[in-house]
């Protein structure tokens, strides 16, 4: 559940195995955000903004190194000429 931060049985895995566990409190906010869960807990807030611009970052950063391995190539194959 934690490692992918997903699970597709949240609310039977929550009912009989966390919430026995949990105070009051505790019980009723996570009932209100199990779905969290079922979207993925990681792609919620603030962490969204982040693996968004993470995944930019690397995008921008796989262009950037293909643009120069691709330079250094073709100047490799004109010295051969």
């Amino acid at each position: 559940m934690f490692g992918e931060g997903r699970h597709p049985h949240i609310e039977r895995l929550y009912d009989t195995k966390l919430a026995p566990f949990l105070s009051q409190s505790a019980n009723h906010f996570w009932q209100k955000r199990l779905w969290y869960f079922k979207q993925g807990l990681y792609y919620q807030g603030g962490m969204v903004r982040a693996l968004g611009l993470l995944q930019l970052c690397s995008l921008i950063l796989k262009r950037v190194f293909w643009s120069v391995d691709s330079t250094c190539l073709l100047t490799s194959l004109f010295a051969l000429c």
